[in-house]
């Protein structure tokens, strides 16, 4: 119901000649990616691309051998880590791995605070995924990493111009939300803008549209596919358990209802 609305966001992106300067994923991470969607894919096959990547065969086995596959022999073999964890995994360790490296080298900004960017990200993609397995959705590590990514295009929009950031929490600070100043000043919100990175690097088009469409109102996304209305509610999840109060709770038991039909209840059962 939105892809029309998308289409036009990324084409004035590429006007903006904002498209062309969106940063690439390492190439054996794109490598992976690919493989990942090719149903002829062998777990030998996506071990091997994984090994060109020394970060990430590192993140593969330490995750492998810890605590959350339960005890046991140890793993050393990246093909058999590859097969325990399974692809879905394998492949968010890897988009995280990846979004980490493009932009470690963001500077400090004044009133930006990098490591409360990344819990609330963290603290979505865990309730994107929690909620996915309470609906049963066939793939929950899809609403991990969409969750993880929802506010990605705000540290694209940042790296690309830093200085305008204390001009966004005046703007929003008088009454306007954040979304309205990044559009009002930067011409775009970060939610288009995160959409556009996502599509670059090829994630599944269903990633972008729930990382497109997080700030839109719940009536507009209420007959949408299920990874955006799971991504939008556990986006406000993250923002009630970060910042607890009447304000960032209001409305999430409606929303749980109405978007996801699932117990109220359940707001305080997540927490």
């Amino acid at each position: 119901m939105f892809s029309g609305l998308g289409n036009k966001k990324t084409e004035f992106l590429a006007g903006m000649g904002i498209v062309d300067s969106l940063p690439a994923l390492p190439h054996a991470v794109v490598k992976l990616l690919d493989a990942s969607m090719d149903d002829r894919a062998s777990m030998a096959g996506i071990a091997e691309i994984a090994s060109n990547d020394p970060a990430l065969t590192s993140q593969i086995l330490r995750v492998a051998n810890s605590s959350l596959f339960g005890p046991g022999k140890r793993v050393a073999s990246l093909s058999q880590a590859v097969v325990n964890l399974g692809l879905r995994s394998v492949r968010s360790m890897a988009i995280g791995l990846s979004v980490h490296g493009v932009f470690s080298d963001l500077p400090g900004i004044p009133g930006f605070s990098l490591s409360g960017f990344w819990w609330h990200s963290l603290c979505a993609a865990v309730c994107a995924k929690e909620l996915a397995l309470r609906l049963g959705y066939a793939y929950p590590e899809e609403a991990f990493v969409a969750g993880l990514l929802h506010d990605i295009g705000q540290l694209l929009l940042l790296k690309m111009d830093p200085g305008a950031w204390e001009k966004i929490v005046e703007t929003a600070s008088s009454g306007k939300t954040l979304v309205q100043a990044e559009r009002g000043i930067w011409g775009m919100d970060h939610a288009a803008s995160g959409a556009a990175l996502l599509e670059r690097w090829r994630l599944p088009p269903l990633v972008c549209d729930a990382v497109r469409y997080h700030h839109r109102d719940a009536h507009e996304i209420r007959d949408a596919l299920v990874l955006v209305r799971i991504v939008h509610v556990g986006d406000r999840l993250a923002h009630c358990y970060q910042a607890p109060g009447a304000g960032a709770a209001s409305g999430i038991e409606d929303l749980l209802a109405t978007l996801l039909h699932l117990p109220p209840a359940l707001k305080d059962e997540m927490r």
